[in-house]
């Protein structure tokens, strides 16, 4: 968690740096913090081999946030001695439910694959094995782990994810589509093998309409390196009676046409048409699409610029956030993805990353007038806690808040900092309106308790430190992982595509966000506890 009255100005461009970046308690967690920065450090530098694998097979044991970043560091052939350890910290990682994991776990195994295929596949088998079991939460997780395999092992994967995607429902079924679709991206030249499949379930909306969703995704997936093969369909589900197809083909074709500006020509009528829909996220997709498509490619400018000003004044307020922001960001010129990555994974400044950083200073100094205000009102506030694209640092001018009161959960309560940000000329998410009191903070539930550890913070900050100690206390391993777990889903989500970001830059993000931001294990921070008064 950021104290945010501790942030300070930079100037537009100007990156935060790993030597900046501090953690909650400097002067106690030092130690941790210094490993993970040093593990993040040794990406790709030879010499650095040895001290990755001995962290591994040290701390990264009793901390799998450490191995994640271990194995996300490691390059080059490992020592026979150490490929267990890879294998079984693979395999930790490949069992939980966070995306970030399992890509770099996955990565990891499959650049054991040259030296040690027997020892991959057997991993892969096994996850076969466990989507066939079917038991409820390890079958989700198997099959959402084994998609990740199926450009490196497709003979193997590949007949799993096409009976997954007609045999299985939910979860289960999404994975195997969206496995398809990176089959379908990695393997143009065999195109035949998927592409029936998912134009089938793309196509079946009336049947499952999600598995239609997923599948329409997979195509968009399919079509930026390959979008002659896909575009007649995408075109079609455009205009299906399905909302959410409708908006899933318009993030498609929005994907293949950033990539492939010749066909442009071909999604432009189409995008004519979707900015009159009857729905708003298909409005607010198109709005967005078109915003990467100018900022990417100016020489089409004026075209697109005429559909996005078309949605300027549009009824939802949503879409007129989106078209703000991308017409903040064309007028900033191409994003400096460097310096933007650097800034937004500075765990000093996370409100920063931003070609509009005037307008998140505005916002930074006007929530924290208004939780001094509320905490003068309601003396039994310590804070409160602003989380979404203000805390990541790249909302815009009418990016609502994401927040959550600590300390006390009366409805009058919320009602006032909805009043005072009404003042202020902010408004809340209506999705996120909540309170909660010190009971139910440090219960040992770790679905509010992440509150109290994530997040950017206004408030009292030694009467937080003592929330976080109580709650700590009553605490077990496993709920701590738990509350981990969470942190880790919330600082890895992600609305960078706006910006012109790929899915592996976006990965990248994910990763050192993942280690810089995530609190150590519980025996690493029951010793940060211990000296502390509740």
């Amino acid at each position: 968690m950021v104290t945010a009255h501790k942030t300070r100005n930079v100037q537009a461009g100007a990156p935060v740096s790993l030597p900046d970046v501090i953690p909650v308690e400097q002067t106690v967690r030092s130690d941790w913090m210094r490993l993970r920065e040093r593990v993040l450090r040794a990406a790709g530098k030879p010499e650095e081999q040895g001290f990755l694998l001995k962290t591994l097979r040290g701390e990264g044991r009793g901390d799998f946030v450490v191995a994640l970043g271990v194995l996300s560091s490691l390059s080059g052939d490992v020592p026979d001695e150490y490929v267990g350890d890879v294998v079984s910290a693979s395999r930790r990682l490949l069992d939980t439910d966070v995306g970030v994991a399992k890509d770099v776990a996955a990565q990891a195994l499959n650049n054991l694959k040259g030296k040690h295929p027997k020892a991959v596949e057997q991993v892969v088998r096994g996850l076969i094995q466990s989507v066939r079991e079917q038991k409820p939460v390890a079958c989700e997780n198997a099959a959402d782990s084994l998609g990740r395999f199926i450009v490196s092992h497709s003979d193997i994967v590949l007949p799993e994810a096409l009976r997954m995607s007609e045999e299985y429902a939910g979860n289960v079924q999404k994975s195997a589509i969206l496995a398809l679709g990176r089959f379908g991206s990695a393997y143009p030249t065999k195109l035949g093998e998927v592409l029936p499949a998912l134009t089938r379930l793309a196509s079946k909306s009336d049947e499952s309409e999600w598995a239609s969703v997923h599948a329409t995704g997979a195509l968009g997936t399919i079509g930026v390196n390959s979008p002659d093969a896909v575009l007649p369909a995408l075109i079609a589900l455009a205009g299906d009676k399905s909302r959410w197809v409708r908006d899933a083909a318009a993030d498609s074709l929005g994907r293949i046409g950033v990539a492939n500006p010749d066909k442009l020509g071909q999604i432009t009528p189409v995008f004519a048409s979707l900015v009159k829909d009857d729905a708003e996220w298909v409005r607010q997709t198109v709005a967005e699409s078109l915003g990467v498509i100018i900022m990417e490619h100016p020489q089409r400018g004026r075209e697109f610029e005429q559909m996005l000003g078309s949605l300027k004044n549009d009824p939802s307020k949503w879409v007129r956030e989106c078209v703000a922001d991308a017409r903040n960001i064309i007028a900033s010129g191409r994003v400096d993805k460097k310096s933007f990555m650097q800034r937004l994974t500075g765990y000093r400044e996370p409100a920063y990353a931003t070609p509009d950083y005037a307008t998140l200073d505005e916002r930074l100094s006007s929530l924290s007038s208004m939780t001094q205000l509320l905490r003068k009102e309601y003396p039994g506030v310590l804070g409160v806690v602003v989380f979404g694209g203000i805390e990541k640092g790249y909302a815009g001018r009418l990016s609502d808040i994401d927040y959550a009161i600590l300390g006390q959960s009366d409805l009058a309560v919320k009602t006032r900092f909805e009043e005072l940000a009404g003042q202020s000329g902010l408004e809340v998410c209506p999705l996120e309106q909540y309170a909660f009191d010190e009971k139910s903070l440090t219960d040992a539930n770790p679905s509010t308790a992440n509150l109290l550890f994530t997040g950017l913070f206004f408030g009292d900050r030694k009467k937080l430190s003592g929330l976080q100690k109580r709650f700590f206390d009553n605490a077990t391993p496993e709920q701590w992982d738990d509350v981990r777990f969470r942190i880790i889903r919330e600082n890895t989500e992600f609305k960078l595509r706006r910006y012109g970001f790929s899915d592996e830059e976006v990965a990248g993000v994910a990763v050192v966000r993942t280690v810089m931001y995530t609190p150590p294990a519980y025996d690493e921070m029951k010793k940060t506890f211990a000296g502390r008064r509740t």
